[in-house]
């Protein structure tokens, strides 16, 4: 198992992107997390085989829906036996 804790900036907010990358998540069989933060970017962390989460990441950095990614920073993180969904944080 695989994990990935993520920022995202650019054009990231009220552009349905967080519902985009949990549809992509639960389509790759992704656990993990994403939110909006008050700075304006968002973050989140996503959780499987390194295959799966690879591809991910590629799909996110390339933006979703109508997001426009400038900045990307990424950064492994242990992971999380528990956890069995993705979710949308608030």
């Amino acid at each position: 198992m695989e994990r990935i804790h993520f920022i995202v900036g650019g054009n990231v907010q009220g552009v349905g992107l967080r519902w985009s990358v949990q549809e992509l998540a639960q389509y790759l069989g992704l656990s993990g997390w994403i939110r909006n933060r008050e700075d304006g970017m968002v973050e989140g962390e996503a959780q499987g085989s390194e295959a799966q989460v690879k591809e991910f990441m590629k799909k996110l950095e390339a933006g979703l829906g109508r997001s426009r990614i400038t900045t990307l920073v990424q950064e492994a993180r242990p992971a999380q036996e528990s956890e069995s969904e993705f979710d949308i944080r608030r």
